[in-house]
């Protein structure tokens, strides 16, 4: 019983001081990230958060989204849950679908003369076949933006 009183108590100190103190609730609770800012991924954020780009992308397929276009903003709560904030509207972006998954691919429609960053999502036009260095991530990685159907 008295081991039960101790926890309840702590807890409520917590709690306690957590409302009263805005940097002991970020230390004992964690903070919101953004993992997704206007249809880019921000890997400062995943690398302090342990994700990797395929767990981002498995969340957003989870909710419905085939590609970074359709995503404002992605946060990850405290709690390690996901808020997700549409695009509105939709824009041009990186495709979700995994890139063995040859039949869901091809139903995608491809934005004519964009192309986005595998690495990060920015999308760039472009009458190349490949944009050359990206401006946000310096990869050189490219395929063609996909828009909403």
């Amino acid at each position: 019983m008295l081991i039960a009183a101790v926890i309840v108590a702590v807890q409520r100190l917590v709690f306690w001081e957590s409302y009263r103190n805005r940097k002991f609730e970020t230390v004992t609770q964690g903070q919101v990230s953004a993992m997704v800012e206007d249809g880019c991924l921000q890997y400062d954020a995943m690398r302090e958060s342990v994700l990797s780009q395929e767990r981002v992308f498995a969340e957003l397929r989870q909710k419905g989204y085939d590609n970074l276009g359709k995503v404002r903003r992605m946060y990850m709560e405290a709690s390690g849950a996901f808020t997700i904030v549409p695009q509105s509207p939709p824009r041009p972006g990186l495709t979700l679908i995994p890139s063995w998954d040859d039949d869901f691919l091809r139903d995608q429609h491809k934005a004519p003369d964009t192309y986005a960053c595998c690495h990060c999502g920015n999308v760039q036009h472009s009458r190349q076949q490949q944009p050359g260095t990206c401006s946000r991530c310096q990869h050189e990685e490219w395929s063609p933006a996909v828009v909403p159907a």
